[in-house]
């Protein structure tokens, strides 16, 4: 789906309310487009997280802090440890919290001495208590040793400029056009008309992604925010 192309039909649906072109930038800034579609696309992903779940690779690094890559926005499981042939040989458990103290990590007594890639086995990982961007693995990895730890994570398209291109099924396209729309006309929510307009293709949205909760929906629109950082 292009982006700029969303926009133009979006642009496109909301003008032909109006008789003088003009009358749209009471309304709509150029740059608020952009915006909506972020938020919308936000919507949609955060709705069926399980379609935008990726399984990655982590290059293990010395000691026990492993940092989840940025394109990872949440960790949903880690599947276990590949070798050198690219298979998952044992899988890790989970601790219930992180009891290992950051500051002790790094402490030489903490260290493995296990020398080989064949010796090292992760046997435990927890999110970090402080950081749920950084794994701590248990036994921490020796200096010297290599290997790949193999995670699921939620991770959804970004969107940065009118020119990207993201991949969306056909059904959450049309949800994202129809969230586009709900947030362009509910700039100027004042106006009944537009009101009723802007809550009507929330509602549409909310049935295209299976939302029938009240609650769940404005979690969805909360947490849309913070990802582009609104307020």
């Amino acid at each position: 789906m292009k982006i700029s192309s969303l926009i133009e039909d979006a642009r496109r649906y909301v003008v032909g309310y109006y008789e003088d072109d003009d009358e749209q930038y009471v309304h709509w800034l150029e740059e608020d487009w952009l915006s909506y579609v972020k938020m919308a696309i936000g919507i949609v992903t955060l709705a069926d997280q399980s379609a935008f779940t990726k399984v990655m690779d982590i290059e293990l690094v010395e000691g026990s802090v492993q940092e989840i890559p940025d394109e990872c926005k949440t960790l949903k499981a880690v599947r276990g440890v590949k070798d050198e042939r690219g298979v998952i040989t044992h899988r890790v458990r989970k601790r219930a919290s992180n009891t290992l103290k950051l500051p002790a990590i790094s402490r030489p007594l903490c260290k493995s001495i296990t020398k080989s890639n064949s010796d090292y086995v992760v046997k435990s990982y927890a999110l970090d208590d402080d950081d749920d961007r950084i794994i701590v693995v248990e036994p921490p990895v020796p200096a010297g040793v290599t290997g790949l730890l193999t995670i699921s994570c939620y991770s959804p398209p970004t969107v940065e400029t009118e020119d990207d291109d993201i991949e969306l099924t056909q059904a959450q396209q049309t949800a994202v056009f129809e969230l586009v729309l709900y947030y362009a006309w509910g700039v100027d929510i004042e106006d009944t008309a537009n009101r009723e307009r802007s809550n009507t293709h929330w509602e549409h949205a909310m049935t295209l992604l299976k939302v029938i909760n009240d609650a769940d929906s404005k979690v969805l629109k909360r947490q849309a925010r913070a990802m582009n950082g609104n307020s």
